[in-house]
Formats: structure tokens, C-alpha cells, sequence
């Protein structure tokens, strides 16, 4: 009953601060300038701060976004000023309350921040634009949003100062890093994280093509802040967020790897940005060391593998058929191909590590290493074909994320058929990934190259290659996978 209420007045608060409803505007100010004080609710007892009150409050619904923007400034600078403060101390201990103000009761302990960022999370305009400000506070210098909350500095630049300590629970791990991921999804994929119907945004328009623009700038900072498995496990709840968002940007991250050297991005020389549509789709390089990297980590844990695993190969059919002749449609596919072996390679390696003296468990989880592929034909064959050029597929729960393809429109005839004879011809060719197909790493592998290979040799059977052709393909695939697992190939021993 509590939850319902709490929910419906969030809903109706954020109707009324994207209406013209007369007073609004002075409510809004009212709430930030009433957010520094605290509100006594027990004779005795200090009640929770005004923000407490109002964070408790944006978990549902879309707020207006100058609204979410000032109020967030406005929240941030007090924390770091307080946080600073020789007697408060960090966050845990400023937003300490006995009084419970999330209904069911959360995990997350009263926390204004994890509220407020529960706000932008819903809103996509308001979150890329917070992502992209800086704050200061209590004499501090001005720190950017993301990086005060990740407490991971910007590129090239110094250490954070003072970044946040995130309240922990009983257990001692901070809590509140899913509400971050939710705000960093709606802010980088252009909807809301949790909708269950999601479109990437079109591109028609200057605005539209400028607000994709900063959508992928800030996907660039996410892919240099969170490049080691260490940063994304020491923040709980950032994984499946981090994998989302990869999955929507999959065309960049594979654009960026593409290629030897710098000789993918010399496009008088290759072609390669005709290849992958870079400017059609307003595709960024986010730089080839940094995305294997970002990669890596995403891979080294079997959910975030699946997931990503799964959109690079509905991404890289798309590639081979967005082509218009046999050699750019295998050279595409072969690109994918090397991702696929970036991907295995980082999994195949952290199972090595964790299970290096327990053979049977190691097995145990190279099976699951592979069930991606089965995942694949059941998500996609539920997938609904999507308005513009992505589908959407489940990523676990009832999470959805709208996977980019190559094609320029759906809903044609031409694209229709693509997208139903490339899940039949997946569901076909579905890799045995029954117990007794998988035991080892060399039979994971096996079935990695497989997974990998699966669009090329979908094409080459639709096309009527030769035998001598479809040779040179797998070959060729042979070389750009173990090109792949060469970016992320760290260490060697994995115990077997």
C-alpha cells in the first residue's frame, strides 16, 4: 500500500514539474533551497534533510530536466561540502537517519544521490546533460559530475578530488552503484533504462544528430572510466548497466578495434567508414586499446559476456547485409569475427584464473560460457522488430535493450525478411551446448569460432560460394579471431 502510494505521488510530481501549471516554478525552487534542512519528525530526533525527503520521491516518472539539473547541482554541492566537513564526515554518515523513506524498504540506505540519479534515470535529456557538468562545493575545485560519483578521473587528468564514498551496507560493500549504471544507460542509450518498449532515437534532424552525438561522446568517457574488471566489481550493480549500454553501442566499439594499426580509420586507403556506415549511424572511435580493454572487463563475468556477446552477433549479421557486394559483406563480418575472439579470449581467461585448480568446476563454467548462443535464437526469435534501425532484445529479466544494426530502415519488406531468415538460420545452426559437447577449453573454443563464424557462413550459403571461397573465408576468420583474443589475451596460464 505505502510502495503504491510512493510510487503514484512520484508519478504525479513528475507530471506537474513538466507542466505549465501556475506555481510550479516557485515549487521547484522551494524544494531545492528547503533540500539543506532538516525536518524534525520525532520530538528529539533530527528528521531526514529535505533532499532525503524529495529523492525519496523521483523513482518513478520523468521529471522536467532543468528541474532534475538544478536540483542535482544544488545536492551534489552540498555533499561535497558536507562530506568534507571534519565532524560529518562522507556521505554514510551525513544521510544516517533511523526513518525509513522507501516503500518496499531498499537496500539503499536514505541516500538522496542513488534517489535523485533514479530520477535521471527516466529522463535522457536531463542525464547526459548532468553527466557532462561539473560541481564544486565547500572551496572544493569543480570536479565532473561522473567522475565525482565513479571516482574515477576523466582521461588525462589527475586523481579525483575528494570523490564520493558511497553509504555501504551490513555487508561493507558500497550500495547505490545500480541507480548510477540505471542514470548512465538512460543518459548514453537515449531511453529510459527500465522501458519496456526501447528505440534508439532517430537521427532525423540537426538536433537529433547532436543529441546522439553527445550521447556516444559520454559512452567514450564511460569506456576509459571502466576498463579494468577490478573498477566495475568494486562498484556492485554497474555490470549489467555497463553491458546494456556496450550492447547499444556495439557498432562503435566494433568500428573501433577493426582494422591493424591505425589502417581501419585511414578511409581514403580502406574504405572501412563507408563499411561500417560510420557517418550514416554517427559512429565514434573510442580507440582501439581503450574498447579492448572495456571489452575485456565486460567479458571476464559470464552475464556481461552473454549479453554482449549476443548484440555483437545480431550486429555483425546486420553489417554483412547492409553491404552491396561479396567483398565488403565478408571483410565486414570478419571485423565481427575478431570482437567475437576479443570476447572469448577475456572469458575463456577469467575462467582459467578463478577455477585453475578445480577442473570439474572449470568445465562447469565453460558450459555456461556458451550458452549465450543458445540465449541468442530464444531472444531474438522474441525480439519485435523495432521502429528504426536496432531490435530489441531481452537481457535477462524483463530488461530489454535495442541492439544497433547496420541497416538503414525495418518495417521493409527486404529488412523484414533479413531479420526473420537471420534468427531462423541462427536458431539452425545453434552450436550443441548440451553437457557432453562442451568439456574443456579446447571444445569451448571450438564453439566460440563457431558462434563467431555463424554470420559469415550464413552468408556465404545464402551467396552460393565456392568450396575454394567459403575456405578462404574460414581462414580468414581463423586470422581476425586470433587477432581478438590477441587485444585481450593477458595471461597465457589458465591452469589445465
Amino acid at each position: 500500500m505505502l510502495a503504491q502510494v510512493q510510487d503514484n505521488l512520484s508519478m504525479s510530481l513528475a507530471n506537474a514539474t513538466s507542466s505549465n501549471a501556475p506555481g510550479i516554478d516557485a515549487w521547484q525552487r522551494e524544494v531545492i533551497a528547503a533540500g539543506d534542512k532538516q525536518f524534525p519528525i520525532r520530538e528529539g530526533l533530527q528528521g531526514p534533510y529535505g533532499y532525503q525527503i524529495a529523492s525519496s520521491l523521483m523513482q518513478k516518472g520523468k521529471f522536467d530536466s532543468g528541474f532534475l539539473n538544478d536540483y542535482g547541482t544544488s545536492l551534489i554541492e552540498f555533499e561535497r561540502k558536507k562530506g568534507n566537513d571534519s565532524v560529518l564526515g562522507e556521505p554514510g554518515n551525513l544521510w544516517e537517519t533511523p526513518f525509513q523513506l522507501d516503500y518496499p524498504p531498499s537496500d539503499k540506505p536514505s541516500d538522496p544521490v542513488a534517489g535523485f540519479l533514479d530520477g535521471l534515470a527516466h529522463n535522457p535529456e536531463a542525464s547526459v546533460e548532468f553527466f557532462g557538468k561539473s560541481t564544486s562545493g565547500g572551496g572544493l575545485d569543480d570536479v565532473n559530475n561522473l567522475a565525482y560519483l565513479s571516482g574515477v578521473p576523466e582521461a588525462g587528468s589527475d586523481a579525483v578530488e575528494n570523490p564520493r564514498k558511497w553509504p555501504e551496507g551490513e555487508d561493507g560493500k558500497p550500495i547505490g552503484y545500480a541507480s548510477l549504471g540505471h542514470a548512465l544507460e538512460s543518459a548514453t542509450l537515449g531511453y529510459a533504462y527500465d522501458d519496456k518498449t526501447p528505440e534508439i532515437p532517430s537521427l532525423k534532424g540537426e538536433d537529433a544528430i547532436a543529441a546522439r552525438e553527445k550521447r556516444t561522446d559520454l559512452m567514450h568517457r564511460v569506456v576509459d572510466h571502466y576498463n579494468t574488471a577490478d573498477v566495475i566489481d568494486g562498484q556492485p550493480g554497474m555490470r549489467d548497466s555497463l553491458a546494456k549500454m556496450a550492447s547499444g553501442h556495439i557498432g562503435s566499439l566494433t568500428y573501433s578495434v577493426a582494422g591493424f594499426g591505425d589502417s581501419a580509420k585511414q578511409d581514403h586507403l580502406s574504405g572501412v567508414n563507408d563499411l561500417f556506415g560510420v557517418q550514416d549511424h554517427r559512429l565514434q572511435d573510442f580507440g582501439k586499446n581503450d574498447s579492448a580493454a572495456f571489452l575485456s572487463a565486460l567479458a571476464s563475468d559470464q552475464d556481461s559476456y552473454a549479453t554482449v556477446s549476443a548484440a555483437e552477433q545480431l550486429y555483425g549479421s546486420s553489417v554483412i547485409a547492409a553491404q552491396d557486394n561479396k567483398t565488403d559483406a565478408m571483410d565486414a563480418g570478419l571485423y565481427s569475427v575478431k570482437v567475437h575472439g576479443m570476447l572469448d579470449e577475456a572469458r575463456f581467461e577469467a575462467i582459467g584464473k578463478e577455477f585453475a585448480d578445480d577442473e570439474a568446476a572449470r568445465n562447469k563454467e565453460l558450459e555456461k560460457s556458451a550458452e549465450w548462443r543458445n540465449f541468442l535464437g530464444s531472444a531474438v526469435t522474441g525480439a519485435a522488430v523495432g521502429v528504426g534501425t536496432a531490435l530489441a532484445v531481452p537481457t535477462g529479466g524483463a530488461a530489454l535493450i535495442a541492439v544497433p544494426i547496420a541497416i538503414e530502415t525495418l518495417g521493409g519488406a527486404l529488412d523484414t525478411a533479413w531479420a526473420n531468415n537471420t534468427v531462423d538460420w541462427l536458431e539452425e545452426r545453434e552450436y550443441d551446448n548440451s553437457a557432453d559437447s562442451v568439456k574443456g577449453i579446447k571444445a569451448a573454443e571450438r564453439a566460440g569460432e563457431h558462434a563467431a563464424m555463424t554470420p559469415l557462413m550464413n552468408y556465404a550459403e545464402s551467396q552460393g560460394l565456392s568450396p575454394g571461397e567459403v575456405r578462404q573465408l574460414e581462414r580468414n576468420g581463423s586470422t581476425l579471431y586470433s587477432e581478438g583474443k590477441g587485444l585481450t589475451d593477458t595471461d597465457n596460464a589458465r591452469g589445465h
